[in-house]
């Protein structure tokens, strides 16, 4: 199975879809994006996340390591400033039950999944689609189409260039919270920083 097919079974998990047919110009945006981007079966990288509240002074800062496999699913860990560690699996029966009260599962894995994988106009079933190409940087708008994910998220915008860079995810409580993705590289599926990243035994 395809990295593209895993991210189609989470985002049909998490939410009914809604058909809306893209225009052709912003069909045409899209495969120009998804004929550059790199992608492969397993990728690792690095996050940088900033969160801003509107209550807070001072934003809250985090960072850790990603991973992404087409038979293994997301890893999302943070390692700073506290430890914290996600595994989002292909064959988790109650997958969209169990995550609805963790930000990852519910509003950056799933998009982030299959964005990673090139594969952009699936998001059309979920979102409310604007790609924009402006020199060797891309940019999509994702508005969702469901109300109740709008209560939560009001838009996620991602950039990118031969790789995704950056996720920003406009939440409807005015919080902003932004994700640079870096060094995201293909790895052979028995890498060994791949399969620790997907050791149960390290979640937390």
């Amino acid at each position: 199975m395809t990295v593209t097919r895993l991210v189609v079974f989470f985002i049909c998990f998490l939410f009914s879809t809604v058909t809306s047919a893209l225009t052709s110009e912003q069909q045409a945006v899209l495969r120009e994006i998804e004929k550059n981007i790199v992608s492969s079966p397993q990728m690792l990288g690095t996050f940088a996340q900033t969160k801003r509240l509107p209550q807070l002074p001072r934003p809250l800062v985090s960072s850790g390591v990603l991973a992404i496999s087409e038979e293994l699913g997301l890893s999302w860990r943070i390692e700073n400033p506290i430890e914290s560690h996600r595994i989002f699996k292909l064959d988790d029966a109650d997958f969209g039950n169990r995550i609805n009260s963790n930000i990852v599962g519910n509003h950056v894995a799933d998009p982030l999944l299959k964005i990673i994988s090139g594969d952009f106009s699936e998001l059309d079933q979920t979102f409310t689609v604007g790609p924009q190409i402006a020199e060797e940087q891309w940019r999509i708008n994702l508005i969702p189409k469901q109300e109740a994910f709008r209560k939560v998220i009001e838009s996620i915008e991602v950039v990118g260039d031969k790789k995704i860079r950056k996720i920003v995810l406009a939440e409807a409580n005015m919080a902003i919270t932004e994700i640079d993705i870096m060094n995201l590289h293909s790895v052979e599926a028995n890498n060994s920083q791949l399969l620790s990243e997907f050791s149960e035994d390290n979640q937390k």
